[in-house]
């Protein structure tokens, strides 16, 4: 009882700590329980929700004209969400086989020209000068070639057409006079020699186009750029340079390639829808570096350029134009915008033509066959894939 009055003091403090300590205790208890009956009151709300939730799944098809993967109206459960995932994967190794179509397809043939001379020579000093005079040499011989490969010839030689008309002259004059008396041709008979060596020299003309494909010849392919004059390239300038002349080329190939496709099974120029070629012109060369958005970006598209919106110059490939000047058929511009899309990644994106008078050019020895002749200039577009070509 002495402790208790002489500490009565600290006692009643700790009797109030503690009825604070044992009442917050209790309140604390009812306020957790309420929560978790509010928590579990959400569960349960939030649990019917989804349950009764319904959504749509889409997934984009890869290839122009297939349909997208789609499931409508179903309620998520882990099936479903498996049924997807296994879809999910599928369209990704469908992604990748379609992206090694297009890599195959777009570097189908193309071989450099000078093996060592890209990306760089292992002896850069020592090999560089010697390469590039080997690029120098084969560039005309590879384009003789292409041109072999392709069935692309020139006019027939004037003078042999000449003497074989003169032989056959000479044959006919023979028949005409004979053993007669008279040596001397009539007006009529010189008349039906004319006409006769006319129909004569068509139809060596016509038989000379009908055994090419199309008129074209060697200065048809424009380079960009020159080597200089003492035929000496600097290091810094010799692997813009010439692996321009490498792209050139494959574009050379690629357009050829669509003159062959679209001229095929014609029996010749005067069936075929392109009838002669002029020029292939390529406009600024093949971009090497990306100068614009990443691979994790949407491509950007700029429809001021062409109806395609493509634009170079961006990570997945690059653009390079061409415009190729020749002669057509006009009612054949499908068959011909047909041949150039299946040769290569290659649009027509513009035609600028006006009608001809082929009178001109079958004096010089160019058979063009009676169609809806133009002269047209045509631009194509021809895209690049920078995973091979790099």
């Amino acid at each position: 009882m002495d402790f208790v009055k002489k500490n009565l003091l600290s006692i009643i403090a700790l009797v109030i700590g503690l009825a604070g300590l044992i009442g917050g205790w209790i309140i604390s208890s009812g306020m957790t329980k309420k929560q978790i009956d509010d928590v579990r009151q959400d569960a349960v709300q939030a649990a019917n929700s989804i349950n009764s939730l319904q959504v749509d799944y889409e997934l984009p098809a890869l290839r122009p004209g297939e349909e997208p993967w789609t499931m409508s109206r179903v309620t998520p459960n882990s099936r479903l969400t498996q049924i997807v995932g296994e879809q999910l994967e599928a369209l990704v190794a469908q992604s990748e086989e379609v992206r090694q179509e297009a890599i195959a397809h777009n570097s189908a043939g193309k071989t450099v020209l000078v093996e060592g001379l890209f990306p760089k020579p292992q002896n850069e000093e020592a090999e560089r000068i010697s390469l590039s005079a080997r690029m120098v040499e084969r560039w005309p011989e590879a384009h003789e070639e292409l041109l072999e490969r392709s069935n692309a010839g020139g006019p027939i030689d004037a003078q042999q057409m000449a003497s074989r008309l003169t032989t056959q002259r000479q044959q006919m004059v023979e028949q005409i006079l004979g053993s007669r008396a008279n040596q001397e041709l009539s007006p009529f008979e010189e008349q039906e020699i004319t006409n006769d060596l006319a129909k004569a020299r068509l139809g060596m003309l016509k038989g000379h186009a009908d055994s090419l494909t199309v008129f074209g010849e060697r200065d048809l392919f424009v380079k960009l750029n020159e080597i200089p004059a003492d035929g000496l390239v600097t290091r810094e300038r010799y692997q813009t340079l010439f692996w321009d002349w490498q792209h050139a080329y494959w574009v050379h190939e690629d357009i050829l390639e669509a003159v062959v496709t679209a001229n095929e099974g014609s029996d010749g120029i005067s069936g075929a829808p392109i009838k002669r070629i002029f020029s292939i012109t390529l406009e600024p060369a093949y971009n090497s570096e990306v100068t614009q958005g990443s691979l994790s970006q949407p491509i950007s598209e700029d429809y001021s350029q062409s109806f395609t919106g493509r634009v170079g110059g961006n990570p997945p490939f690059d653009i390079r134009y061409a415009t190729v000047d020749a002669i057509i058929d006009l009612s054949r511009l499908p068959e011909i915008e047909n041949a150039i899309s299946e040769a290569n990644f290659m649009t027509l994106i513009d035609l600028d033509y006006y009608e001809i008078n082929p009178d001109q050019d079958l004096r010089e020895g160019y058979y063009y066959g009676d169609q809806s002749l133009v002269r047209a200039q045509m631009r194509i577009e021809t895209v690049w894939l920078r995973s091979w070509i790099e």
